[in-house]
């Protein structure tokens, strides 16, 4: 029966995730009406954006869980799938190849 009440808890398409991130929103924009009604000005209004950034952000997470996963039930794996973030690789030569070619130099003058 636990387990029952737990998979209500579980966001499984996109649908219920644009559901909940509506729902966030709905309660940003309340939350903001407050702000803005007792910090009148720019402060205001800097808070009511501050709520629906939050909401953004949160909403480009659940959508990206929800993404992956399904990849995960599609590729038949019991947990998520690892992500392998492309790291940029320096375009300049390693520190030590420019020490190694100082180091040569300075006993080439000392000849």
């Amino acid at each position: 029966m636990l387990y029952k009440l737990s998979r209500l808890f579980i966001i499984k398409s996109k649908f219920e995730a644009c559901a909940i991130i509506y729902a966030m929103a709905l309660g940003a924009a309340e939350r903001g009406k407050g702000y803005i009604a007792q910090y009148p000005g720019f402060g205001g209004k800097m808070l009511f954006c501050a709520c629906f950034v939050a909401v953004l952000m949160a909403g480009a997470k659940i959508l990206d869980g929800v993404r992956l996963t399904r990849l995960a039930k599609k590729k038949g794996s019991a947990s998520l799938p690892h992500i392998r973030l492309r790291l940029r690789t320096p375009r300049h030569r390693p520190l030590h190849d420019a020490k190694q070619k100082r180091h040569s130099a300075a006993r080439t003058h000392r000849v």
